[in-house]
């Protein structure tokens, strides 16, 4: 049948540990496939690059 493949990347705070961020992909796909009943899902973890303050 036909199957989604869905493909993330996701910022997090750059402090946060290794199983946290699993935390929240883990969060992410059970998301993903109660409300779209997507089950392939890849997701990316990135850490969020601070934004320069404009004055």
């Amino acid at each position: 049948g036909n199957q989604t493949y869905v493909v993330i990347t996701i910022e997090v705070d750059a402090r946060m540990d290794v199983g946290e961020s699993h935390c929240i992909t883990d969060n992410i796909e059970a998301m993903l496939r109660k409300k779209f009943g997507i089950y392939h899902a890849h997701i990316h973890v990135e850490p969020m690059k601070k934004e320069p303050i404009m004055t």
